[in-house]
């Protein structure tokens, strides 16, 4: 603030014969002067006052500016967490909080498909409870508890037979994961058991009856035992879906005329010294050729034994 240290011209216009003054440099009144002249020393002094508290804001207007700055901060923040100490505090006094979340949200499992590690637990239902809540191993014994008590078999919902999951396995699941001969025969699934039935089904011959004249390919998805039945000649053809060592069986029976051809094409179908065998050509007489499906290269072909010839 400006420091006063002369009066102003006006206050010349008279004698002073004191010039008393505040320590600010305002002039005071005097018992020796006149009053006129410190009439014109208060007037002075007043216009001073004046343009030194100019633009001059209170120290209450500073305190509400003050009271609506930290308003404006806090923004209606509970009480709790309306200082810096509370907000430090809340975060437990870590500067790396937000790096320090990070890393144990990247700790836990997602909702979606979650799989959990170490011994997660869950609460326990009422063994009355049948919605899609976590079973616990309590629950699950609670349930067996409450089933040996009450005596009687316990029912579940029979899953399809291809299921592979976690859900109950009723008796008739289990039953219906038996392989079938069919299934035996074409060599495609190894996820059923075998039973002796199932093998002997798989043994059977599959009958074939040759009535005109064809090639025909060796499929061995049907099975790998056959029985034909010749009523015309046949050419044996390409191989497919056998599997490399799978033994095979054929019959061959001549009808009441007899007389019937059985040829072979020779990329398939191999003989030893390669030699073609040739059909019993009696009425009715049985012949039987065995050997195995062998993979050479990319060709599946039979690699044949001996022809036993008209067995009776």
């Amino acid at each position: 603030m400006a420091i006063i240290t002369d009066p102003p011209a006006e206050s010349t216009l008279l004698p002073v014969k004191t010039d008393d003054r505040t320590s600010r440099g305002l002039f005071l009144p005097h018992e020796g002067n006149s009053a006129r002249m410190d009439a014109r020393r208060l007037r002075a002094s007043l216009i001073l006052i004046d343009a030194l508290f100019e633009g001059v804001i209170t120290q209450t207007a500073v305190q509400a500016l003050i009271d609506a700055a930290i308003e404006s901060l806090i923004d209606s923040s509970p009480g709790a967490l309306d200082t810096l100490n509370e907000l430090a505090a809340a975060l437990g006094d870590d500067p790396n909080f937000a790096a320090t979340m990070t890393q144990a949200l990247a700790a836990k499992a997602p909702l979606a498909s979650p799989t959990f590690t170490g011994v997660p637990k869950a609460p326990t239902a009422a063994v009355t409870v049948n919605d899609t809540q976590l079973a616990t191993t309590a629950f699950v014994r609670a349930l067996l508890a409450a089933g040996a008590a009450q005596g009687g078999a316990w029912t579940v919902p029979t899953a399809a037979v291809d299921d592979n999951d976690t859900s109950p396995a009723s008796t008739a699941f289990v039953l219906a994961q038996a392989a079938t001969g069919t299934l035996l025969r074409a060599l495609t699934s190894n996820t059923r058991f075998v039973t002796p039935k199932v093998m002997a089904d798989a043994m059977e011959f599959l009958p074939i009856f040759v009535d005109t004249a064809s090639t025909v390919a060796l499929d061995l998805s049907a099975g790998f035992n056959r029985n034909y039945s010749m009523s015309a000649n046949l050419t044996l053809g390409q191989v497919t879906n056998g599997k490399d060592g799978e033994p095979v069986t054929l019959r061959f029976a001549q009808d009441v005329t007899g007389g019937r051809t059985l040829a072979f094409q020779s990329t398939y179908h191999k003989f030893p010294s390669g030699l073609i065998p040739t059909l019993s050509t009696a009425a009715n007489a049985l012949d039987r050729l065995v050997g195995i499906c062998k993979l050479r290269g990319s060709t599946l072909v039979m690699e044949w034994g001996a022809l036993e010839k008209d067995i009776k």
